[in-house]
């Protein structure tokens, strides 16, 4: 790091920060209690304990300090949050859409297997019906109380003189 700072003047507290980020954490754990030592004997002793430690999984080191870190970790089960809710509301709409299609679909076959809504008695003049008498007459012949004129089904029982 030296060689590529070389050209610019760096505090060695600031390159010794930006050194020891780049190190393993347990690497890194050690390194702290050699506060006085040497930076040029610090990366000797990394090299050392580097040697002997058995190999590691290596994971390289997050670009954001300490800090933001602790804002990422919120922030990706957030994202991941926001993931599953939006694909349960995809998931929703298609069965409400679907819900709504079926739904039409059985309005529309209702519509072709009913009956017309007609009346139980018709309001029409049946075909039997005699002309010469009113409607009371010719519903209830001689007892009919309420006889209009012109019918000619009141001569045999005239209401009207008794």
């Amino acid at each position: 790091m030296r060689t590529l700072a070389e050209t610019t003047e760096v505090h060695e507290p600031l390159l010794r920060t930006l050194w020891q980020r780049q190190l393993p954490p347990q690497i890194q754990a050690i390194l702290q209690t050699q506060v006085r030592t040497p930076l040029d004997d610090l990366a000797a002793l990394a090299d050392r304990i580097i040697e002997v430690s058995p190999p590691t999984p290596y994971s390289p080191p997050s670009p954001y300090p300490p800090h933001i870190q602790s804002i990422s970790s919120p922030l990706e089960s957030l994202t991941k949050r926001l993931d599953e809710l939006l694909k349960e509301i995809t998931h929703l709409k298609h069965r409400n859409q679907s819900h709504q299609s079926r739904s039409r679909d059985r309005q529309d076959n209702r519509h072709y297997h009913t009956r017309p809504n007609t009346p139980s008695r018709s309001r029409t003049p049946s075909l039997s019906r005699n002309p010469d008498l009113c409607w009371y007459h010719d519903q209830f012949g001689t007892k009919a109380k309420k006889c209009q004129p012109p019918c000619k089904g009141h001569q045999g029982n005239d209401h009207s003189s008794s």
